[in-house]
């Protein structure tokens, strides 16, 4: 804990990780969430995303950055969040192991509920992986 003072770093607890806005000044801050390390970048206004978009969207990152902590062997995230006026572009993407995601068994929760929480929303989620060239889960969500 004295090193991430050192660093300028603060570590953020799970139930204040998973407030939306939070999060993102975490990311912004290229603070700790769950271990990890953030290198981020967050363009344009967090006051653009409505409301109701705040939990599920605040789940889905920290969902995320969680997977990256438990599964990626690396304990660096890539953040990047892009706010338009119409449109929200995220990515969360590690250098880790990577995983088949063919092989990841039906009854996962994580990624399932990622993939629920981007439709109930009215985006999309894509998570592109293989073994050894890390992960990368991009949401695309229309604002309006």
């Amino acid at each position: 804990l004295k090193a991430r003072r050192l660093l300028g770093q603060q570590d953020y607890d799970s139930s204040e990780a998973q407030d939306f806005k939070s999060l993102v000044f975490a990311i912004q801050s290229e603070a700790l969430v769950e271990s990890v390390a953030i290198q981020g970048s967050v363009l344009g206004s967090v006051d653009l995303v409505p409301e109701e978009f705040h939990e599920p969207l605040g789940r889905l990152l920290y969902e995320s950055i969680r997977n990256v902590s438990k599964h990626s062997g690396t304990l660096v995230a890539e953040i990047t969040l892009e706010f338009g006026e119409e449109l929200l572009c995220a990515e969360v993407k590690d250098r880790g192991i990577g995983f088949d995601l063919e092989l990841v068994p039906g009854d996962r929760f994580g990624i399932s509920s990622m993939m629920a929480r981007a439709s109930q929303m009215g985006g999309q989620l894509w998570i592109e992986t293989d073994r050894g060239m890390g992960t990368s889960v991009r949401l695309r969500l229309p604002l309006k």
